[in-house]
């Protein structure tokens, strides 16, 4: 049994973007081509590029941590999220972010707490049993509990909303590549 929650028809606002920053705040319900469609202007986009790209939302795509064709390049959803405001379960409303930030409310300041000692007494088998791949996207994050990363929204980020509810992400944008190639590669028979 589960729950869908299509966030697409009421929470679909870009609501700031920041272009020296380089940043963009949007509800989970905007769909990608139409936040890259608004940063076109701006000369920027968001690089987590998936072939989906005219359905996919940046809620579902933080989610499932997305990827795309140029994650190598860029990173997946959980090098691109800096932030993301979340409802827990127990009703309690925090802005996830980088953990060195102690500007939260107690109770998230706590949570924070919990989360690093998490970290510290497991990182030996962290770094053990984690993957070193560039595109891992499956289960929680939780190696960027810690250096160089140590931002919560990242645990967030792939965990398919077991989690927390998303109200808004706050992604890391990217300039728009000056040139665009087409190679096309041909194989024998």
């Amino acid at each position: 049994a589960a729950l869908v929650v299509d966030n697409s028809k009421y929470l679909n606002k870009i609501i700031e973007v920041d272009p020296e920053a380089r940043t963009a705040l949007v509800q989970p319900g905007v769909v990608l081509d139409q936040l890259n469609a608004e940063l076109k202007k701006h000369k920027l986009w968001y690089p987590v590029d998936v072939s989906t790209s005219a359905q996919a939302t940046l809620g579902g795509m933080a989610g499932n941590n997305s990827c795309g064709s140029r994650s190598i390049a860029y990173g997946n959803m959980v090098h691109n999220v800096l932030a993301i405001d979340a409802l827990l379960a127990t009703g309690e409303r925090y802005r996830f972010g980088r953990m060195d930030d102690r500007s939260g409310p107690a109770g998230y300041l706590g949570l924070l707490d919990k989360l690093a000692a998490l970290f510290e007494r497991d990182k030996a088998e962290i770094e053990a049993r984690f993957p070193k791949l560039l595109r891992k996207v499956a289960g929680y994050n939780l190696d960027h509990l810690g250096p160089p990363h140590a931002n919560a929204a990242h645990l967030l980020v792939g965990s398919e909303g077991t989690l927390a509810y998303f109200e808004q992400l706050l992604l890391k944008l990217t300039p728009l590549p000056a040139h665009k190639t087409l190679g096309v590669v041909h194989f024998p028979k």
